[in-house]
């Protein structure tokens, strides 16, 4: 081994009294809370964008909206117009005076409010083996009365809707001043079928034979009924048709509206010079609806 320089042997001692330093550590420092004021001021993150921004989903979700409501209205209105009520206008002269009453000196019309006409099965009665049916016994608002002015198709012109006064049910006798129940021939040939089809004379009815009809005297059918203008003198009616099935029947006139606030009842003004004489009667059914 060489010898040492005492330099390096001096050097070497002082390294090994020198104190040894701890190492240092480097930690992460957590992230400082920020001041509520600070926190105001920062600006917060955009919401994602919605369906409302775009035009064209919005346009179609207008359309869809209201497509509903029409849809909605127009079934509300059939609803009300099919099974409550309706508002129809009077044109002519046929009820006059009780509506209408001015219509050719003035031009007024007046308007009415139709409620539908709720038919039910009839009470049959049985008395000597034959069925009779009793109109009277219905409730109020069911089926039509003596005295109820109705809207019906006409049978001469299916295309059309009349308005007249129900002066006869069945089984009640008419004897029309006018018309043609007062024309023998007619009376005797053109009465075996009706305008609807249905036969005039029922041989298993009371009545009812071809040599029994008279003239000037008519025995409304099982089913039928006799409607008749307040106006005798110019209204078209069953003295020119013969009585009126009831499947033909639409509506009831209950309500008159003249302007405004000026809503009356139905009422009767008929002048008694050209009414038709009505017997009261019961109605037979004939055999061939109890088969």
């Amino acid at each position: 081994m060489p010898p040492q320089s005492p330099f390096r042997i001096a050097n070497r001692a002082y390294a090994t009294l020198k104190t040894k330093t701890a190492p240092v550590l480097h930690t992460r420092q957590a992230p400082q809370r920020s001041s509520p004021a600070q926190a105001s001021s920062s600006p917060l993150p955009s919401p994602p964008p919605s369906w409302t921004q775009s035009p064209s989903l919005r346009r179609t979700a207008r359309i869809l909206a209201w497509s509903t409501n029409v849809i909605a209205g127009l079934c509300a209105i059939t609803f009300i117009r099919d099974n409550l009520l309706r508002i129809d206008v009077i044109r002519g002269s046929s009820m006059s005076p009780t509506l209408s009453p001015t219509v050719h000196e003035t031009g007024a019309e007046d308007w009415v409010v139709i409620a539908p006409v709720r038919e039910r099965p009839p009470k049959i009665q049985y008395k000597d083996g034959r069925a009779f049916v009793e109109d009277s016994k219905q409730k109020e608002g069911e089926g039509v009365r003596r005295g109820d002015i109705v809207t019906f198709w006409k049978p001469h012109r299916p295309e059309e809707i009349s308005i007249k006064r129900v002066v006869a049910l069945p089984g009640d006798v008419v004897y029309p001043k006018r018309g043609y129940a007062l024309d023998p021939e007619i009376v005797r040939t053109g009465r075996a079928h009706t305008l609807d089809g249905l036969p005039q004379v029922d041989e298993d009815a009371v009545g009812g034979r071809l040599e029994e009809l008279e003239v000037g005297k008519v025995v409304v059918p099982y089913g039928h009924v006799w409607v008749e203008g307040d106006n005798w003198r110019n209204s078209f009616d069953s003295r020119d048709f013969g009585p009126l099935a009831k499947g033909l029947i639409e509506g009831r006139a209950v309500k008159i509206w003249r302007g405004w606030a000026d809503w009356r009842d139905v009422g009767d003004e008929r002048e008694k010079k050209g009414r038709s004489r009505v017997v009261k009667g019961r109605g037979e059914v004939p055999k061939v609806f109890l088969e």
